[in-house]
């Protein structure tokens, strides 16, 4: 029995796709991989390419894709590798081909200088492999009642929707600008810009007032998942869609950073949690909390102070002097001695980014105010 851990060929595109929609129950038609998510498995985008493939006397029995992306954070690129299509042949399960398939995948990540990995699925399922739930997201839900009674007192929305189906709409260049606007945003080509973000089977809105444009909004049903808007004008977009879309229920999830728009929407939910926002791997702390640390520098007041971390990461050890001065924040490397907490991985993590962790009371003062970084992936980059 030969057995080949490898990435995927140009000719190996349609057995890939057939083999993923069969492990995946997808029937082709309704449902299928090129058609829920087309930016990463459209022919075009040659998925096979970013799929690592267990090949068994040459039959494809795993694979796990590694789709990669980059985001800015004030800033900081980060490189990023979505971790999707995790499947093993039915008939084949239990002969280990997930485990050397995720451990082969973050070998490479590590060699190739990977910042951070983003995956869904089930959460202990992949802290096997290093990956947990973090980033604190604000998720709220508008029902009927609250629309006749929060929105009462607000004017009929003057926007309109304008649904956006071809690439080459004037609208989308528009939309092209606001994607790379913001503290915090993924890079995104243009020339694939709505198969990107209509993945999911999502729906993506320009937002207009009497033919001008004035923001986008991303539907998936009666979630809104991204949306760009000047923050006065957030409750008129909500009544645009309610009212144009006729909808029953509204879900919009806010990072927690966009303080403009999580208190806007104070007034006007009926429910709310705050909730992880995905499970993530990071490879190399330095830049990952930098580029966070500069966004909650950049929305909250934060006091001056230090904070020295010994980090035993997935991907090695990690030395680091967080540090605030008059608004200024930086994170350098530090000798081991320097540092007055050494974490594991997950505790790193859990501690830097994560909604609720109570060890972080025993931190100093400043440090409880700086913590938890504000952690966030755009919907349109899970995979």
């Amino acid at each position: 029995m030969s057995i080949e851990i490898r990435f995927g060929n140009p000719e190996e595109y349609d057995d890939l796709i057939d083999f993923l929609n069969y492990v995946f129950g997808f029937n082709g038609t309704q449902n299928c991989f090129t058609k829920l998510i087309p930016q990463a498995y459209a022919r075009e985008s040659h998925p096979e390419k970013n799929n690592l493939l267990a090949v068994e006397d040459g039959r494809l029995r795993a694979a796990v894709g590694m789709l990669p992306y980059r985001v800015s954070v004030c800033g900081e690129s980060l490189s990023c590798v979505g971790i999707g299509n995790v499947a093993v042949h039915p008939f084949h399960r239990g002969n280990g081909y997930m485990k050397t398939l995720m451990n082969e995948a973050m070998e490479r990540m590590k060699a190739n200088g990977t910042h951070m990995a983003v995956l869904g699925g089930h959460r202990h399922r992949y802290r096997y492999f290093s990956y947990d739930k973090i980033g604190s997201v604000a998720v709220f839900r508008i029902a009927e009642q609250t629309v006749r009674h929060g929105f009462k007192t607000h004017k009929p929305s003057t926007l309109a929707l304008q649904e956006l189906c071809d690439n080459n709409d004037p609208m989308m260049d528009l939309v092209a600008e606001d994607v790379k606007k913001g503290l915090y945003h993924a890079i995104r080509q243009r020339e694939t810009l709505l198969r990107h973000m209509t993945g999911h089977f999502c729906r993506l809105y320009a937002v207009t007032e009497n033919g001008a444009y004035r923001g986008y909004a991303l539907m998936d049903n009666d979630h809104l998942k991204e949306f760009r808007i000047a923050p006065d004008r957030l409750e008129e977009l909500l009544i645009a869609l309610w009212d144009g879309l006729r909808l029953h229920s509204l879900t919009v999830r806010i990072p927690l950073w966009q303080t403009d728009f999580v208190l806007r929407m104070l007034p006007l939910f009926e429910s709310y949690c705050v909730e992880p926002v995905r499970a993530v791997s990071i490879l190399r702390f330095q830049e990952v909390i930098s580029g966070f640390f500069k966004l909650k520098a950049a929305t909250e007041a934060l006091p001056n102070g230090t904070l020295a971390l010994r980090i035993l990461g997935v991907a090695g050890e990690e030395c680091l002097r967080m540090t605030v001065e008059n608004g200024a924040c930086s994170v350098e490397t530090c000798k081991p001695e320097d540092c007055s907490l050494t974490l594991s991985h997950l505790d790193a993590m859990h501690l830097l980014f994560s909604p609720v962790w109570p060890a972080r009371n025993a931190l100093p003062p400043h440090a409880r105010l700086w913590l938890p970084l504000p952690f966030w992936v755009d919907p349109c980059e899970h995979f």
